[in-house]
């Protein structure tokens, strides 16, 4: 009977130690800064004006076609 009576033997809790979670390090993406580049001004080249030379008209001469005479038989 004295079995039944022994006091059961208290079980030790073990204290669950508390893993310390890390804390990961967000890296931190360098941006890359993008170099603008300078846009060259073009000069604008001043268009001469042409004067235009006016063309003379040579006037043709007409020849003057001679009619045959038919001859009367």
């Amino acid at each position: 009977f004295f079995f039944f009576f022994k006091k059961k033997k208290k079980k030790k809790k073990k204290k669950k130690k508390k893993k310390k979670k890390k804390k990961k390090k967000k890296k931190k993406k360098k941006k890359k800064k993008k170099k603008k580049k300078k846009k060259k001004k073009k000069k604008k080249k001043k268009k001469k004006k042409k004067k235009k030379k006016k063309k003379k008209k040579k006037k043709k001469k007409k020849k003057k076609k001679k009619r045959k005479k038919k001859k009367k038989k």
